[in-house]
């Protein structure tokens, strides 16, 4: 769902800039729903080879999105967080390599959600088998990044007493 003014004529002038231009799209996904209070959505890059950046979309201009931003503050799991887990474990099952997750405002508190609930198994992964039913042999690790002090760091590079904030 393309929400602001302009986007149908903006998305085709991305793929043909110089900046972005190669980038590939996949798995792009879009969820919305009164009745379950939710909005979600989004989408996979290839960054490089068997490198992805998995995007996930912010607060819409939807009272339902807005609705599930408040909610937020009150409850352990709102349905966009639960979609946003789903997606990424999804996503990083399905394609081997190595994975950055973010998003910007909600989108970025369903990112480290996201990234923070996944198994053990799929974050410390370092190219072995893995114990799923997926077909998928090859792993590598999912660095997670987090807002410290102004700036963005790895999560891995805090200091034991911050680290433990996130595990």
């Amino acid at each position: 769902m393309l929400t602001a003014k302009g986007d149908e004529k903006l998305i085709p002038l991305l793929a043909i800039g110089g900046r972005i231009g190669n980038l590939r799209a996949c798995r792009y996904v879009e969820s919305f729903s009164r009745e379950k209070e939710l909005q979600f959505a989004a989408i996979t890059f290839e960054i490089g080879k068997n490198e992805y950046f998995i995007a996930i979309r912010g607060t819409d201009t939807s009272v339902v999105g807005w609705k599930e931003d408040f909610t937020m503050s009150f409850m352990e799991e709102v349905p966009a967080q639960k979609a946003a887990f789903d997606y990424v474990y999804e996503t990083m099952l399905s394609m081997p390599g190595k994975f950055y997750i973010g998003g910007h405002s909600k989108g970025g508190n369903l990112a480290v959600y996201a990234a923070m609930k996944l198994p053990k198994k799929i974050k410390k992964r370092k190219g072995r088998k893995m114990q799923t039913t997926c077909s998928c042999s090859q792993r590598t690790p999912c660095e997670i990044f987090s807002r410290s002090m102004g700036f963005i760091r790895p999560v891995s590079n805090f200091n034991i007493g911050k680290y433990s904030e996130f595990c």
